[in-house]
């Protein structure tokens, strides 16, 4: 285990299942640090990438 924080991270990458992009994005603006990039693989929508902003 890497027994580290979600906020420790700056950049997350996740490949969803389809339709459930919006599970991770959720946990992204919950847990991540502000800043943070999170990386998602869309299939047939490409990459696409979100940047947290403000307060947790």
């Amino acid at each position: 285990m890497l027994q580290r924080e979600p906020d420790d991270w700056d950049v997350v990458f996740a490949y969803p299942w389809p339709g459930e992009e919006h599970v991770i994005e959720r946990l992204f603006d919950r847990y991540a640090a502000a800043g943070a990039l999170l990386v998602t693989y869309r299939t047939e929508k490409g990459t696409r990438v979100q940047r947290k902003s403000g307060r947790r």
